[in-house]
């Protein structure tokens, strides 16, 4: 019995001994630890909303911090336990410099160290504008095939936000990934995006809408040309070039697909545009029949220039005839000589010689004698601005052979 009892007592002492050495080496002990890249967040920001304001940006996006506490307590503490904070409440217009609050929350755990104790937050007004929504296709579609947006829950939504960031926004945009698209309408949840002219995304707005609801169907695809008549009553001696896509992507029935050959745009005006820039593109297509590409993509590059002439001389040989008969012989008097005076911008005038433009005088409507043909001038494969002959007509000897 005596031996027992000696027994139980040193077990109990060597096992108080453990749970000392176990307290003491790793529960009380105490130990470190980094947590980088935290975000920092911003509370209290619908109260700048309602005085007008929103945040632009911050000169920080996250920080480091680095922890200590037991050992215990360290290897429970994730790093989503950490949270850094700023209260924007008393946030006015302009820059400010306000403290990051950093917090985690188990108990035994305290914040050593941080890569930064404040933040620079810049404040502007709050504008808001109307912007289109884009729908884009993300994958790939079969031979001929292309996702058609048939119905958008919402084609236009209000963007707000810091007003130099609200400035930038153009559309909104959304992906559809093409292996939710089939052959019946569809309705997809679409998530929105804001970006700028050139497609990139801009962060830190408030949109109305972030998700609408797409309906779309799986058609045709076909390539057609895109004509696009430009009007240009300019007095100020300015040259407008227009350069737009020659082809527009369609998608529909096939059978509506099939009576299509070409689309032609609403005419664009460029009467008296002083600087050069993109001019939007606007169609309108049949029923039942869509773009295939976003819709920000179908724009015309206009380039304004100072005019400038040039020059080329021709002489009566260089006259070419049009709707000769057989019987007879064309013949202009020996020494004439045309000039025929290009007008366009410099660059463009520069690689234009004599062998581009065609100096034409149209017989078809007349028959033997001498009679005063009017000169037609034609630039093979250039587009010359404007052109112009003097003389503007020639006589021309019509004899039998």
């Amino acid at each position: 019995m005596l031996n027992n009892r000696n027994f139980r007592i040193v077990l109990s002492f060597v096992a108080a001994l453990l749970l000392w050495g176990y307290v003491v080496g790793y529960v009380d002990n105490t130990t470190t630890k980094s947590i980088r890249g935290i975000p920092i967040t911003l509370t209290h920001v619908a109260e700048l909303g309602e005085r007008n304001l929103a945040v632009s940006g911050m000169n920080l996006e996250s920080l480091d911090i680095e922890v200590k506490g037991t050992r215990v307590a360290i290897s429970e503490l994730n790093a989503s336990d950490v949270t850094a904070t700023v209260d924007m409440a008393s946030a006015s217009k302009g820059e400010n410099d306000l403290t990051i609050i950093v917090r985690a929350p188990l108990g035994g755990v305290t914040v050593t160290e941080r890569s930064a104790t404040r933040v620079t937050v810049m404040v502007e007004d709050m504008v808001k504008k109307e912007v289109p929504v884009e729908i884009g296709y993300n994958g790939t579609f079969g031979e001929g095939q292309s996702g058609n947006t048939l119905n958008m829950s919402n084609s236009r939504i209000t963007v707000s936000g810091a007003e130099s960031l609200v400035d930038t926004v153009t559309s909104l945009q959304g992906t559809i990934d093409a292996s939710r698209v089939t052959t019946s309408p569809t309705d997809i949840s679409c998530k929105l995006q804001a970006v700028n002219s050139e497609g990139n995304p801009v962060d830190n707005v408030t949109l109305a809408h972030d998700t609408i609801t797409v309906t779309t169907v799986l058609s045709e695809r076909k390539e057609v040309e895109l004509i696009v008549p430009v009007d240009d009553n300019s007095s100020d001696g300015k040259v407008r070039r227009v350069l737009a896509p020659e082809t527009i992507g369609l998608v529909g029935r096939a059978d509506a697909l099939a009576k299509i050959d070409s689309i032609t745009a609403i005419t664009l005006d460029v009467t008296n545009i002083e600087e050069s820039g993109e001019l939007p593109i606007q169609v309108e297509l049949p029923e039942g029949i869509g773009l295939a590409d976003v819709v920000s993509s179908l724009v015309a590059e206009l380039t304004v220039s100072d005019m400038s002439t040039k020059v080329i001389n021709f002489t009566g040989s260089d006259i070419e005839f049009r709707g000769t008969k057989i019987a007879y012989d064309y013949s202009v008097p020996t020494g004439t000589q045309i000039a025929v005076t290009l007008m366009d911008s410099a660059d463009h005038l520069l690689g234009i010689t004599k062998s581009d433009i065609k100096v034409i005088c149209d017989v078809t409507n007349y028959s033997s004698g001498t009679v005063t043909c009017p000169l037609v001038i034609e630039s093979a494969d250039k587009d010359v601005y404007g052109m112009v002959a003097a003389p503007e007509a020639v006589d021309v000897s019509i004899v039998t052979k």
